[in-house]
């Protein structure tokens, strides 16, 4: 696996209320280009992860419930909304991802276990 580090500056749409309009939040993060290894010998595509407060607003913006994240196994909980994941750590710093293949345009998990 590729790891490049980039700092982004994405006009993301963290919370759009109907008369607000979208509100624009800064973010960096970590992107993961991966080619004819994982998830799959066919698929190429890339991982991204968001951190800082661009994450915790998503992780607000998710309605599942939290749940305890066994695979980290200390004590971060973990919210999904399909297959894009943010979380939050014992001392609340929080971070999402999320996997997007270019071939098939289908949405991944950005990590496994």
């Amino acid at each position: 696996m590729k790891n490049i580090s980039v700092a982004i500056l994405l006009m993301l749409p963290a919370v759009a209320l109907a008369m607000e309009g979208p509100r624009y939040v800064e973010m960096s993060g970590l992107l993961k280009i991966y080619g004819k290894e994982k998830p799959s010998d066919e698929l190429s595509g890339f991982s991204l992860f968001i951190n800082g407060e661009a994450a915790k607003e998503l992780y607000g913006e998710i309605k599942s419930d939290p749940e305890y994240n066994w695979c980290l196994d200390d004590g971060t909980v973990t919210k999904w909304a399909g297959n894009f994941e943010c979380s939050m750590t014992k001392e609340e710093n929080y971070s999402c991802s999320v996997g997007l293949g270019i071939e098939d345009q289908r949405i991944y998990r950005g990590e496994s276990c």
